[in-house]
């Protein structure tokens, strides 16, 4: 039998020593390396922290510095509108609204600090201004002249940004202080009718941003759009990233920022962790040790046991040994005694040693806690005596400024002498220590006296020629107020700053009172010996530079802030930092034992109170887990449902629930959560869902409550144990009131809120879905683009309320002409779409918009007026005419435009051949806009003779434009093109001073015409500003009104025949002749020659063409020209092409001629030589001869001319017979009123017409 083994006691001492002296390594590297990570994350943190904080500051003071500068130079569209509505009634700006004005500026002026004026500019001189003072001298200013480069990049962005609003980069005003103007143009009926302006100082907005406020946390600096740094130091941009941009109207600024608070604040921080964490370590550390040291005890203790209560009886009495024994062997024995100094072994001394470790640590992070928190009161402290600082310095530089201001009054007023000035300002210089002295200066600037006298009399007769002095004391000339200069250095060599007050006596200039300042004197008589003792007070200027300096001491950096001296308009700054100091003696050895008390007595409690800590705790936070949940759960706006996973048995709900299921909170507990499913599914899905996932998130579905009532909600589940079972606390969100508005904002954003019918972007949508299910059943379908002809004119005349119902009935009467698979869509104004699919021939396309157009046609009840409008419509076939909606939609615009260009209420398919025309247009366009400016444009003069003799009584203008890639263009082309373009205008005006100033040349020649005629568009006619173009033009050439004659077509007298009234009794007053064009065209009516006060009337060449051969035509003319002479109106007769027509027409006594067979348009040299020739060949005629070979020789042979025979006979005074092809007596003229049967044109074409 093997003998009981046995331990060796030194072994097992070793070896356990050994075990535990690696595990107190192991835990020692561990707890290190904790240590550290949580060092290295917790200065992280602190550095994201600082960094957030700085940049949430920055943000929100950014974001106020761009609201508050947007609020006030958005100042300037309240006033803009303000002007706008005041010339609304009149259309005219007079007194009345200018007074009214002044006073809306001085209530906007008055609204918010930080204005210096706004200013009023029509036609580009300043009118107005507010305040009047210092802003006089700009009255009578020309912003539009003016000759400074920046000034004229000014007003062109402002007149270009088509009323946008645009600003200045900030400059230095001249009334002093960082400012910029903003600028906006006020229009008056479309067109530019002159320019507002709004001057403000930054510097006050940026105290109210807080950015210059002293407890603040950051330094700023400000540069412009084009890099300039204009506020704070540039270095700033250097030392870092943190940018934000300030948003403005036009162009944005960059902010920059740097902490105030340096490292050294967050290194205390950090260091107060790292101490606190490196004592709660080391406590962590000593009970892992001793934790496994007790635990390794008790299994060591339990393994004994075992061992001893394993050896067998039978095993014990074979071997003839009893259990007395065996307890008496000296193993035995030994592991006795092992035990029970187990049992009782003396507490070791690695607890007290860590305990001791980790008092001193965490007493040593108190102190660097109670060394963070004493350097943010210092910085709380410097911040304030900072401000305060600044409050006695802007005190003692306001009362300087009044008393300076006082006696400049009683200089002004000779109420002060010179020997009193100086005993005076003497005493008040010697009260008042930071004030060195003061100046007196005549009208020419030169120093006249001075105060102290003997201290300064050197500088008596000097001139105030330092750059400084020099623009600081003219510009108090100027604006009449107090200006400070920046600081300078004198002759002494030291750095000082001034300040100018203006002396004007019986409102002349007298001179400028100067009160210098020295900023040593300043600061030390500012500064009391504490503060120069506590901080680094010192003087920058506004790059930064350091002027003076309290003291060189070392300072801490972490304690420091600047401050603008604001008289001095942000060029001197007040700067101040802490100089470094520490816990005295005594605080730290008051604090060492009381740390070490405090924590040592908190460890102890903390060792009695644990267990019963802990189940306090435990307690506590089971009740505080009830209270909020019930808390939770009555409080939120969710029905909240807890109940059994698997019968769905209700077990608790809040009030939500019975408010929203229909049940009274006592009895749902009754219900089971399936009773409020539609169906049974749904509660199965969702149990399902739960027990797979863990979680339901969001699940809508229908539901229905205890009225029956049907909702949707949004249902959120996850699993909970409920005893001994498992239940589901699930929470219901009442989604009825969004799904409706869900729906409402679909059909908002997909309908037309007018019509009902789909909008552009449903339009589009269902198009798309079309065009996909036609080419995968390989289809087509078409798209039709429709538009209202005549739609404007109704709305002009009968109102946008007509309008409005005329669109609601044109769109039913759409919707019933497509099939209940197609689409009609409105895309706006009076333009529709439809999206026909399903079709297999053309002709059922063709069908389609033929039933629109008859739809179309059909008259329209509005009121108690009928009207009818016409549709012109555009169709695309896809896929032959395109692939995409794109394609689709911008050829049957082409279409749609070809049908309106073939006469209008029509329909086109699409060509190839339209989209080179709209590509040909778009070229066109392009240079039409710049054509004025390339001088492509050029007159053409055609001559008026006289019906009785030779002699050229007149001309008409007529606009050419050669360009260099379509060569002649026709102006039946470019004018209509000019007038949708917005263009008519300026050409228009182009075409009166070219006018204008030819007649100026020819005044001097006998033989030139009397007057020129220009053609006029009704495009010009709605300008507000003709007449005033008209008669601007008439004095600019010092010409009289009836050297120009206008010309008006029919067509435009239909547009606003009270306004056309007004403007031509205007023109009356000018003396400027008007003539109705092309009469006999259009919509024609004799009306008009009775209610418009014209002066001429021409026949349109289309009559002219037929006469003599034609009897009905010959009739005609004669009936129009011997009404028109019985109207005492002139005539003239335009397109005469031959003889025959000219001799007629001279047989009539029709005053004036022309046409090609008479002279070509000539060009100016031209036209001067024909006029030469044929008014000097005119006066030695008798007035009954006519020769028109002398018309042929200056314009040419007549070769190429239709020649006729005609043989005309005068057989009396009172009778006239031609004998020609057709023969007819004027006698047998009807006399009655002739009604004149045409075509109606619209515009354009009447325009065109006009034009060619």
């Amino acid at each position: 039998m093997q003998p009981i083994p046995r331990l060796n006691n030194t072994e097992e001492v070793t070896k356990t020593n050994r075990s535990r002296n690696a595990i107190a390594l192991v835990v020692t590297v561990l707890v290190a390396i904790i240590w550290w990570q949580t060092s290295y994350w917790y200065e992280t943190y602190l550095l994201e922290t600082q960094g957030a904080q700085i940049e949430q500051e920055l943000t929100n003071n950014t974001q106020e510095l761009s609201a508050g500068l947007y609020k006030r130079i958005s100042l300037i569209e309240g006033l803009a509108a303000f002007i706008e509505t005041e010339m609304k009634p009149t259309g005219n700006y007079d007194e009345s609204s200018r007074q009214r004005t002044q006073s809306f500026m001085s209530g906007l002026f008055s609204s918010m600090p930080g204005l210096r004026g706004f200013t009023i500019a029509p036609e580009g001189v300043v009118e107005q201004v507010y305040p009047m003072e210092g802003n006089s001298q700009a009255l009578g200013h020309d912003l539009y002249s003016d000759p400074r480069p920046f000034m004229q990049k000014a007003i062109q962005r402002a007149l270009a940004a088509k009323g946008q609003i645009t600003h200045s980069q900030p400059y230095e005003l001249k009334q002093g202080g960082l400012g910029l103007v903003a600028r906006l143009p006020v229009y008056q009926e479309g067109r530019v009718w002159g320019i507002v302006a709004v001057a403000l100082n930054v510097i006050p907005v940026l105290r109210e941003a807080k950015l210059i406020d002293p407890e603040s946390k950051i330094n700023i600096a400000l540069r412009s759009a084009d890099g300039v740094v204009f506020f704070g130091n540039p270095d700033i941009f250097k030392q870092t990233n943190l940018v934000q941009r300030v948003s403005l109207p036009d162009g944005d600024w960059e902010l920059a920022a740097v902490s105030v608070i340096k490292n050294e604040s967050m290194q205390l921080q950090l260091q107060t962790f790292q101490t606190f964490s490196a004592a709660f370590l080391v406590l962590l550390g000593g009970l892992i040790v001793a934790f496994y040291q007790n635990a390794h005890r008790r299994v060591t203790e339990h393994g004994r046991a075992t061992f001893a209560s394993d050896l067998p009886g039978e095993e014990i009495d074979s071997i003839g040994l009893t259990l007395q024994d065996i307890q008496q062997d000296s193993h035995a024995a030994s592991l006795q005694q092992r035990n029970s100094q187990t049992k009782h072994r003396p507490p070791g001394w690695l607890p007290p040693a860590l305990a001791s470790i980790a008092i001193i640590l965490a007493s040593l992070g108190f102190y660097w806690f109670l060394l963070g928190n004493d350097t943010d009161n210092r910085q709380l402290e410097l911040n304030q005596d900072l401000a305060g600082l600044n409050s006695k310095i802007l005190h003692q530089l306001n009362a300087n400024q009044a008393y300076l201001e006082i006696l400049a009054l009683e200089l002004s007023e000779n109420r002060l002498n010179a020997a009193d000035f100086i005993e005076k300002g003497g005493r008040y210089v010697q009260d008042h220590p930071g004030l060195i002295n003061v100046t007196l200066a005549d009208a020419e600037f030169v120093i006249q006296q001075t105060t102290p006298y003997e201290e300064n009399k050197q500088v008596i007769g000097l001139s105030l020629s330092l750059p400084e002095p020099k623009r600081a004391s003219r510009l108090a000339k100027n604006t009449a107020m107090s200006v400070y200069t920046k600081p300078f250095v004198v002759i002494q060599g030291d750095f000082a700053f001034e300040i100018y007050v203006p002396i004007f006596k019986n409102g002349e200039f007298f001179g400028t009172l100067g009160g210098v300042y020295s900023l040593r004197s300043l600061l030390e008589s500012m500064t009391t010996s504490m503060e120069r003792d506590r901080y680094s007070i010192n003087l920058l200027n506004e790059s930064g530079d350091m002027l003076y300096s309290t003291g060189h001491q070392t300072t801490n950096i972490a304690l420091a802030k600047s401050i603008p001296i604001s008289p001095l308009n942000n060029a001197l700054w007040l700067s101040m930092s802490a100089k470094n100091k520490f816990f005295s003696r005594q605080m730290l050895m008051l604090l060492f034992p009381a740390a070490l008390f405090v924590f040592g007595l908190s460890f102890v409690l903390w060792l009695q109170f644990r267990e019963s800590s802990r189940y306090w705790a435990i307690n506590k936070a089971l009740q505080q887990s009830q209270r909020y949940f019930h808390s939770i759960a009555h409080g939120s706006p969710m029905a909240i449902i807890i109940h059994d996973a698997s019968s769905g048995q209700i077990l608790y709900a809040n009030s939500r629930a019975g408010e929203l299921l229909k049940v009274d909170e006592d009895s749902i507990a009754g219900f089971c959560i399936q009773d409020f499913c539609i169906s049974e599914c749904d509660y199965s899905n969702i149990v399902s869902q739960v027990k797979q996932d863990l979680r339901l998130d969001d699940h809508e579905i229908q539901m229905i409550n205890n009225h029956e009532e049907i909702f949707w909600g949004a249902v959120s589940s996850q699993p909970a144990t409920y005893g001994t079972g498992l239940a589901l606390i699930t929470s219901v969100t009442d989604l009825t009131e969004k799904i409706k508005y869900q729906k409402r904002l679909y059909r908002q954003a997909n309908h037309d809120v007018l019509t009902g019918l789909p909008n552009r972007n449903m339009a589009f949508s269902r198009l798309k879905q079309t065009l996909k299910l036609v080419e995968a059943a390989g289809e087509k379908a078409a798209l039709m683009l429709i538009d209202l002809d005549g739609f404007k004119k109704i709305n002009d005349n009968f109102g946008h309320s007509a309008g409005d119902e005329l669109l609601k009935e044109i769109a039913k009467r759409l919707s019933g002409t497509v099939g209940k698979n197609d689409t009609i869509a409105r895309l706006g104004g009076d333009e529709f779409t439809a999206v026909l699919s399903g079709w297999i021939d053309l002709s059922e396309v063709a069908d389609v918009a033929n039933s629109i157009i008859e739809q179309c046609a059909l008259p329209v009840a509005i009121g108690n007026h009928e009207v009818m409008v016409g549709a012109s419509i555009g169709i695309a076939i896809y896929p032959d005419d395109g692939n995409n909606h794109e394609n689709l939609m911008i050829h049957a615009d082409a279409a749609m435009y070809q049908g309106k260009r073939e006469g209008r209420n029509t329909w086109r398919f699409y060509s190839e051949e339209m989209s080179e025309e709209i590509r040909d247009r778009l070229i066109m366009e392009g240079e039409l806009r710049y054509a004025l400016e390339r001088e492509q444009f050029h007159l053409e003069y055609q001559p008026l003779f006289s019906g009785r003799n030779e002699k050229i009584i007149g001309a008409e203008a007529l606009l050419r434009w050669l360009n260099p890639k379509f060569n002649q263009v026709p102006p039946s082309v470019f004018i209509p093109m000019a007038e949708s373009l917005g263009l008519i205008n300026e050409i228009g005006e182009w075409v009166l001073q070219t006018v204008c100033k030819d007649i100026t040349i020819w005044q001097e020649c006998s033989y030139m015409p009397e007057y020129i005629s220009i053609n006029v568009s009704g495009y010009q006619l709605r300008n507000d500003d003709f007449i005033d173009m008209i008669k601007r033009n008439l004095i600019d050439h010092e010409l009289p009104g009836c050297v120009l004659e206008l010309e008006i077509t029919e067509s435009a007298l239909l547009e606003n025949n009270f306004k056309n009234l007004t403007i031509f009794e205007s023109l009356h007053k000018l003396g400027v002749r008007i003539a109705i064009d092309d009469f006999g065209v259009g919509y024609s009516s004799l009306s008009y020659l009775r209610q418009f006060p014209f002066d001429t009337l021409k026949i349109d060449q289309s009559f002219i063409k037929d006469v003599p051969h034609q009897q009905a035509a010959s009739q005609l003319i004669n009936a129009i020209i011997t009404m028109t002479k019985e109207l005492g109106l002139k005539i003239v007769a335009e397109g005469i092409e031959n003889e025959l027509q000219l001799e007629f027409l001279r047989l009539l006594d029709c005053d004036l001629l022309q046409g090609y067979f008479l002279s070509i348009p000539l060009k100016k040299a031209e036209f001067e030589a024909i006029c030469q020739s044929a008014n000097d060949a005119s006066s030695s005629l008798n007035a009954t001869e006519f020769s028109i070979n002398s018309y042929m020789s200056i314009n040419g042979s007549s070769e190429n001319q239709s020649q006729y025979s005609l043989d005309i006979a005068i057989e009396n005074t009172n009778s006239s017979k031609i004998h020609a092809v057709d023969s007819f007596e004027p006698s047998q003229m009807l006399e009655k009123e002739i009604t004149i049967p045409v075509a109606k044109e619209n515009e354009n074409e009447a325009v065109t017409e006009q034009a060619s």
